[in-house]
């Protein structure tokens, strides 16, 4: 009966085509979009998202719509134009997707003129005294959106060869069409609102075919980085020791917890005889692949100071010195402690540059504090750090660590401090090396919340009674 009542012209059938064709498109990009990764999926999103909408726009339009039971040419209406408000909502997300913030800010300000047009939109869209108000100003409002939209392409397309041809010669067509069909409703020609999908279908099409290249180009790019990043990964691992060093009533443990799949934090060992070892904790400003590649400068600058590895100020001397020329100008620093554990004085040398005081627990449990040192790594040529020395008798426990574990931030952005590290410390007297430090990061994640907001590297060295 309902086929009996409608009567399909040429042009439903053609419109009907178009239609079909956009929520085709549309559907399958939201759903492509969904699965790709974030940097490409809300790209094909929004594509999707603007394809769906002006198909939907497209098919309350069509002449047969209120014959369908329930849908009145009132609520059709009112349907198209609620539509109309929201379709150019996802295009200039996508815009700003491909051209950036624009020239001085003007694409950002151009999404957040289009986002309170189409709320005001939307919600007087059914309010017939303000509909007919805001109906007047929509023209003025559509020309000035589309024409910003247009600058910004135009100036990205000068600027880089990176946006694809389609996007603006699609986006030209789109504008003069939809530029035509709004000067007509100023004039007082509405007739021009049938050239209006001479703009959008072609523009849909280009539109596609710049997402689809913009989609394929980011994921080739995607790939590159994962693989450099994969083979930073290794290098990084590399440099890292893949043992401890074996010392007579000397036990040392290392844990290392990168935030990201790179980190900035290092630490190395020296075996400098049989009753002296060197220990290095660094930690680069940052996190991720430019942090570990200023931690990979500090283990050449490391290395290169191994035959002074018996004096701890000469030690961060010479790697300041070294760093300074690839850091000095800029903001990138390194801090770092250098210790040497004695077990045949019982005493341990060090040297600081900017980095958390390491803390050695005695045997009576009191904890003392190697606070002595100077600045940090990579900023100011010509510093000389002085070493300085501490008791650490058998019984006694040093823990040398990054500022990822006494800046943890609890989910009330409390820092887990100093104060908690050293009662950590007590109250893990009697474990293992091994047993402190795991038991350490596992407190650590629990005052997070399960949150990493850092790199974390703990080292905990022992000087055994036996």
């Amino acid at each position: 009966m309902l086929a009996a009542m409608i009567q399909l012209s040429p042009i439903d059938l053609a419109l009907l085509v178009v239609v079909a064709l956009m929520l085709a498109l549309g559907i399958g990009a939201v759903v492509f979009g969904a699965l790709r990764p974030r940097v490409t999926g809300r790209t094909l999103i929004l594509f999707g998202l603007f394809s769906g909408v002006y198909g939907t726009r497209i098919a309350s339009s069509l002449s047969f719509m209120p014959a369908i039971p329930g849908l009145s040419e009132t609520r059709a209406d009112d349907a198209r134009q609620a539509l109309t408000y929201v379709v150019l909502l996802p295009l200039m997300l996508l815009v700003e997707q491909f051209v950036g913030r624009g020239w001085r800010g003007s694409m950002r300000a151009t999404v957040w003129l289009q986002g309170a047009y189409t709320v005001i939109g939307v919600v007087t869209a059914g309010i017939v005294p303000l509909r007919d108000v805001f109906l007047v100003a929509k023209p003025y409002i559509v020309l000035t959106i589309g024409a910003s939209a247009l600058a910004n392409i135009l100036i990205a397309s000068r600027r880089t060869h990176d946006l694809p041809k389609s996007l603006t010669v699609g986006f030209v067509i789109f504008i003069v069409t939809v530029g035509i069909y709004n000067v007509g409703l100023i004039v007082g020609r509405p007739e021009l609102a049938r050239v209006e999908i001479f703009g959008y279908v072609p523009f849909v099409m280009c539109l596609g075919y710049a997402v689809a290249v913009y989609v394929l180009q980011t994921e080739a790019r995607l790939l590159v980085i994962d693989r450099e990043v994969e083979s930073a990964q290794r290098i990084q691992a590399a440099i890292l020791p893949e043992e401890v060093p074996s010392l007579s009533r000397l036990t040392i443990c290392a844990r290392y917890q990168p935030m990201n799949t790179m980190a900035g934090d290092f630490y190395d060992f020296v075996h400098i005889d049989e009753r002296r070892v060197g220990i290095l904790i660094a930690d680069a400003l940052g996190h991720g692949l430019a942090a570990s590649l200023i931690a990979a400068m500090v283990k050449v600058a490391f290395s290169a100071e191994v035959p002074h590895a018996d004096d701890p100020g000469l030690v961060l001397t010479g790697m300041n010195g070294m760093l300074v020329r690839p850091l000095g100008r800029d903001r990138e620093f390194v801090t770092a402690a250098y210790v040497i554990a004695d077990v045949g004085t019982s005493t341990v040398r060090y040297a600081r540059a900017g980095h958390p005081p390491p803390l050695i627990l005695l045997p009576d449990g009191s904890v003392n504090e190697l606070s002595e040192g100077g600045t940090i790594l990579g900023k100011f040529p010509g510093v000389h750090y002085a070493g300085a020395s501490s008791p650490l008798p058998p019984g006694s426990r040093m823990l040398l660590y990054t500022d990822g574990v006494t800046e943890a931030m609890s989910p009330a952005r409390e820092g887990f401090g100093v104060d908690r590290l050293t009662a950590h410390l007590r109250a893990t007297a009697r474990q293992s090396p091994e047993r402190c430090a795991d038991s350490l990061l596992a407190a650590i994640a629990d005052w997070r919340g399960g949150r990493l907001d850092d790199d974390i590297t703990v080292l905990v060295v022992e000087h055994r009674r036996d």
